[in-house]
């Protein structure tokens, strides 16, 4: 966060999530750091169709995304947490 605006936006997320959880939730509230924009080739990489060499051998990029999205288990866990209401989880 950067000022008292944000600082007080951050908590009430974070008050208003763990509500929904019925869980507390740790997550620190931090000063703003320098940011970096990612590189160009980073953006909208799931849609990529460039071929990329992965564990697994050959795959586009879009399949590349696909698989470590499948396997980091992030939807898996935020689903867990969230169920119905994580609008990005495909069901």
């Amino acid at each position: 966060m950067s000022n008292k605006t944000e600082e007080a936006a951050a908590r009430a997320a974070i008050a208003a999530a763990s509500a929904e959880l019925g869980r507390k939730i740790v997550t620190p509230i931090l000063p703003t750091a320098a940011f970096y924009d990612a590189e160009g080739y980073h953006q909208d990489y799931y849609k990529g169709k460039k071929l990329v060499v992965t564990r697994r051998g050959p795959k586009r990029q879009s399949d590349a995304y696909k698989f470590y999205r499948a396997a980091c288990g992030r939807d898996a866990r935020v689903q867990a947490l969230w169920g119905e209401a994580a609008p990005f989880i495909h069901h």
